[in-house]
């Protein structure tokens, strides 16, 4: 909980630092290859008929700083390739124009030859041109269409990609196949699965608004890891935006069987819908400490354990979850720093009554007599939560270098209260059990 209040705490002031007031806009954009839809280094982009402008970095991002309001036209060069002049571009105050530019490679040796054209507005040029070329099979979305679409998080973009679906937000499948033979990476390393039982990859802690572009690789290359056989899924994350971004997102779920009605549970921890024990279950201090030597210390050391199986109604409320997001760059013009960052929250509640539960133990093909192993009813409410936040972080010292820290923190719980009812194959009559489990999975990197 202390490393979460430090992190809002830098959130929120890092927001209050933030000048959204400018007199001034830029022009910022990408130079990428038209052939193969690789970024170009160096390339040289000015505005025509003046001295300012700039060039592309090693991520063949370029930006133009303090224009004034207005209309401009800009140059584009580079050895090799055919120049390129893009006229009409508007320049808004406190705004910035963003484009995307493909250059055409020059092959003969003739004198230079200018190309005019409008503005590019779409992001899909490079992201197309890249799918086109690549040797693996692979589909995606850019930043450009997320931003015109009203998907919230990465797990209903995710669902525009063709060949993927997400299911329960966490579950990704990649041409019918599920999380087990399906990779998600974020930012060229695996999202860690927080359920030690199977892989799962929660995608809808992410908001769609800091999100660069995701790939789908369905086939296999070989600087990939050969643990997917359905696909590989990989997102990027901005590393300097090009404006700040904060959004904050709510989402409530009504389920008709469930919502306002009751569900079992019982008397747990204070802090139990945040997805962290309060101390209500911890062991006694003796069993930490030391080892049981005898019959008469472990049953001191039993009445010392929390004793408490009452269950009780709870009414379920509709599952919640928020989402706050805040993405900036600060000290464009000396050595930009790079801010994107996101924290979510969810909780939903859940009920089963009344299943049944047979286990045959023996069957007589002769008679047809069938003898019952087990034969039980079940009742049982669970309380599930999730909290998860990013926060990445990259300098470029020079126009050459660039230095990140990414960090990603999930924590996720279950807090299941249940009664079972009936006959057991190894009891001689009807039993009742009650089972109270809290389980709390966390993961940084």
């Amino acid at each position: 909980m202390k490393n979460l209040n430090s992190y809002l705490t830098l959130l929120l002031w890092l927001f209050a630092s933030t000048a959204f007031a400018q007199n001034t806009g830029q022009i910022t954009g990408t130079i990428i290859d038209a052939e193969n839809g690789e970024t170009i280094i160096g390339a040289s982009v000015g505005i025509t008929g003046t001295t300012k402008g700039t060039a592309s970095d090693l991520d063949g991002n370029f930006t133009i700083r303090n224009l004034e309001p207005g209309t401009y036209s800009i140059t584009v060069t580079y050895i090799s390739y055919t120049a390129q002049t893009i006229t009409g571009i508007v320049v808004n105050e406190g705004e910035s124009t963003v484009l995307n530019i493909a250059l055409e490679s020059s092959i003969e040796n003739l004198d230079e030859v200018v190309v005019t054209a409008e503005a590019i507005k779409s992001g899909e040029a490079g992201l197309l041109s890249i799918q086109r070329k690549a040797i693996a099979v692979q589909d995606g979305i850019s930043a450009e269409e997320l931003s015109k679409s009203t998907d919230g998080n990465v797990g209903s973009a995710m669902k525009r990609v063709s060949g993927v679906s997400v299911v329960g937000g966490r579950d990704v499948y990649v041409r019918g196949l599920g999380n087990r033979y399906s990779n998600v990476q974020l930012n060229g390393s695996p999202i860690p699965s927080t359920n030690p039982n199977k892989k799962e990859a929660p995608v809808d802690i992410l908001s769609s608004g800091i999100v660069d572009n995701i790939v789908v690789q369905k086939t296999y290359t070989p600087d990939q890891s050969g643990e997917f056989s359905g696909g590989s899924v990989q997102i990027i994350t901005k590393e300097f935006p090009n404006d700040p971004s904060i959004t904050f997102s709510y989402t409530s779920e009504i389920n008709s069987n469930s919502t306002f009605k009751n569900y079992l549970g019982y008397n747990g921890g204070g802090t139990d819908f945040l997805g962290f024990d309060n101390g209500f279950r911890n062991l006694p201090t003796d069993l930490e400490d030391s080892e049981i030597t005898n019959t008469q210390e472990a049953g001191r050391i039993v009445t010392d354990l929390n004793n408490s199986w009452a269950s009780k109604n709870i009414q379920s409320l509709p599952s919640q979850k928020l989402g706050f997001s805040y993405s900036n760059q600060f000290n464009q013009d000396k050595m930009p720093i790079g801010l994107v960052s996101n924290i979510s929250y969810k909780y939903a509640t859940s009920s089963r009554t009344n299943e049944t539960f047979r286990y045959i133990n023996n069957y007589n093909q002769n008679s047809g007599e069938i003898l019952l192993g087990s034969d039980y009813i079940r009742n049982s409410g669970e309380e599930s939560t999730g909290i998860n936040g990013m926060l990445n972080v990259f300098v470029k010292p020079n126009d050459f270098t660039k230095i990140g820290l990414k960090n990603l923190y999930s924590n996720s719980s279950t807090n299941q209260f249940s009664t079972i009812e009936g006959s057991y194959y190894n009891f001689d009559n009807d039993n009742r059990q009650t089972v109270a489990e809290f389980d709390r999975r966390a993961i940084y990197s």
